[in-house]
């Protein structure tokens, strides 16, 4: 009897530790100059999100503002990303399937898409200037408790945006600074003529 009792409590214990492995969450990190909308693709390096996740998002309001975020939707995939609380520098949103979940284990390239506008103009800084985007939160596996999908943590990251010096701009000319050019020809070339049959 004691045999038993102890095999089913290593088994139950197996697939325990087995469920409550840490997900690995991925990101790439961009760079832009003031003004330039640049995109953040959150991926799955390892662990499972068949029943999606939850998930916070922090940045520096004074450098980026938030945009959108978007759940992977393809053949594959059909993540929907929904805000529940945005707040002036982050945002917590949750990613579900859009429909019956399905397994969504070991590496997924892309399940969520965050898009920044980088702050034109930009707080002065020695440029380049790195921002971090601090992405934190839960997924839920597809090993089901009692209680529903199971809850796992993943390291929380800090993809960046790297901001270059904004480029020298050109005004563009206005059309009043146009016509403006114009009667300066015109009178130039009445006056050539004048000074020629003179």
């Amino acid at each position: 009897m004691k045999k038993i009792f102890a095999s089913v409590f290593a088994s139950l214990l197996m697939v325990f530790s087995f469920a409550s492995q840490a997900a690995v969450v991925a990101s790439t990190s961009a760079s832009g100059s003031p003004g330039d909308t640049r995109t953040l693709d959150v991926s799955l390096a390892s662990g499972d999100i068949s029943f999606g996740g939850d998930f916070t998002i922090v940045f520096d309001s004074t450098r980026l503002t938030f945009l959108s975020i978007v759940g992977r939707r393809d053949n594959s995939y059909d993540f929907l990303a929904t805000i529940s609380d945005p707040f002036t520098s982050g945002a917590t949103f949750s990613l579900a399937y859009n429909g019956l979940p399905i397994p969504a284990t070991g590496s997924i390239d892309s399940i969520f898409s965050i898009t920044f506008r980088i702050k034109d103009p930009y707080p002065p800084s020695n440029f380049p200037d790195v921002t971090h985007v601090d992405i934190s939160g839960f997924v839920y596996d597809n090993a089901l408790s009692p209680n529903g999908p199971n809850e796992v943590s993943f390291e929380a990251i800090h993809p960046t945006i790297t901001v270059d010096r904004p480029a020298n701009r050109i005004p563009e000319p206005g059309m009043l600074g146009l016509v403006g050019l114009a009667l300066v020809i015109m009178v130039g070339f009445d006056r050539r003529r004048r000074v020629h049959r003179g």
